[in-house]
């Protein structure tokens, strides 16, 4: 039951934060050179997308995401 819950939360954080995004003008494809930049991260865009599409973001990789975003 845990498990389930936390997925939930996890994939409802993701969700907003595409949103998030969104709301701020700026896509996933603006999005990646930032925090590539900022963090030193060297993985593909399609990659990247991809965690997107399928809630599958580490926690680290989506704070990151905020922090670029400003939130």
């Amino acid at each position: 039951m845990i498990n389930n819950e936390y997925e939930l939360n996890q994939n409802n954080l993701i969700n907003q934060l595409k949103s998030f995004i969104t709301l701020n003008g700026t896509t996933l494809k603006k999005l990646k050179p930032l925090i590539d930049e900022k963090y030193g991260k060297t993985d593909k865009y399609s990659n990247f997308t991809r965690k997107f599409r399928e809630n599958s973001l580490k926690t680290n990789v989506l704070f990151e995401s905020l922090d670029i975003v400003g939130f």
